[in-house]
């Protein structure tokens, strides 16, 4: 995947970031996929650092080949790293103060990712029964608690379809993980829509 086109920078997410180059910032895309988000974001923020993650090694090889396809030597590069939602339990989490369970909110604890992100980022990732109530979790536990000087407040940004059956359970989710939520609909007649449906002919249907 290439971002040579001008249409992968313009895409409605990013304009929640702030306009700066980015410098002391940490963004964090959970599933990644081919990493779209993660990877404009570090064309627009060149001195932040971001954190690409998905469950699977094979998809998060692949990102890795994207990162190379995208990237000069001398540029600063996104990092990746394995997250998966069903290891963020409410049980867990209460947990990962002490002795956490395995998998990767383990690895995530033992490298002090935890609670270190200004902005995490994500793209269609609310599909499965359980995405909701553990995504809703991920974007709780791994926000920063609270402001701090090098950047914007905490906060999540996610461009997700209407047609998930399951987005409803996300939105309930998240006052109860202690997360506000405003949605803003885009119209599916807009220049990315558009461009996204040359390979996608049913999305936003």
């Amino acid at each position: 995947m290439s971002l040579d086109e001008p249409w992968c920078l313009r895409v409605p997410v990013f304009r929640k970031l702030p306009q700066a180059t980015g410098a002391g910032l940490k963004l964090l895309e959970v599933g990644a996929g081919l990493g779209l988000l993660g990877l404009t974001a570090q064309k627009l923020l060149p001195e932040a650092q971001v954190v690409m993650t998905d469950y699977d090694p094979a998809v998060l090889a692949a990102i890795e080949t994207n990162i190379a396809a995208n990237f000069r030597e001398d540029e600063r590069k996104p990092t990746t790293g394995r997250l998966d939602f069903r290891d963020f339990t409410s049980a867990a989490l209460e947990a990962s103060g002490g002795e956490p369970p395995g998998g990767t909110l383990k690895e995530l604890v033992e490298t002090g990712q935890l609670g270190s992100f200004h902005l995490v980022l994500g793209s269609d990732v609310v599909y499965d029964s359980y995405h909701g109530r553990q995504l809703a979790l991920v974007i709780s536990a791994m926000l920063l608690p609270q402001r701090d000087h090098q950047g914007p407040a905490p906060c999540a940004v996610f461009l997700l379809p209407d047609s998930r059956p399951r987005l409803a359970s996300f939105v309930q989710a998240l006052p109860s993980a202690g997360l506000s939520c405003r949605i803003e609909r885009l119209e599916t007649q807009c220049a990315f829509f558009r461009r996204l449906r040359r390979y996608h002919p049913s999305l936003g249907e």
